[in-house]
């Protein structure tokens, strides 16, 4: 599974290193990709959870090779889109949490959900599709 996402989070810090997408399409892509991969692997956020509070530090030396998200383009971006007053305010910090955790959540919490509201599996996964093009959308009305 380690191998997995690694190969997966290289894949998503090419998208955050990019210099010729704009915030939009980074966000489209995150949330797409993060979204394909959490349908296709259903239990990576579970040994993420589990390898975080585990070991921590060995984790992210192997998932991120020490890599840290202000070294990224995407967060000179989001900072520059902010500004230095809106940046006192509202850090790219919370943004991509946000965007994280409305991309990721949903499958940790797919169980307690299903319970909750009777979704199917069809369904489930229907709104996920939904998500990848609302999240986006999201995400970026807290840059407006």
């Amino acid at each position: 599974m380690i191998e997995t996402l690694s190969i997966f989070m290289n894949t998503v810090f090419k998208i955050f290193q990019d210099e010729n997408t704009s915030l939009e399409e980074k966000f489209e892509l995150i949330a797409g990709k993060y979204i394909d991969r959490m349908k296709r692997n259903p239990d990576m956020p579970y040994f993420v959870l589990n390898e975080l509070r585990t070991k921590p530090e060995e984790f992210f030396m192997q998932i991120t090779k020490g890599r840290k998200f202000q070294d990224f383009v995407i967060y000179h971006q989001l900072v520059e889109r902010l500004g230095e007053e809106r940046a006192s305010q509202i850090s790219a910090y919370h943004i991509m949490t946000n965007l994280m955790s409305l991309t990721i959540f949903p499958f940790v919490g797919k169980p307690m959900m299903k319970m909750m509201t009777d979704i199917d599996e069809k369904a489930f996964k229907a709104m996920m599709e939904e998500r990848k093009k609302l999240i986006p959308k999201w995400v970026l009305s807290m840059l407006e």
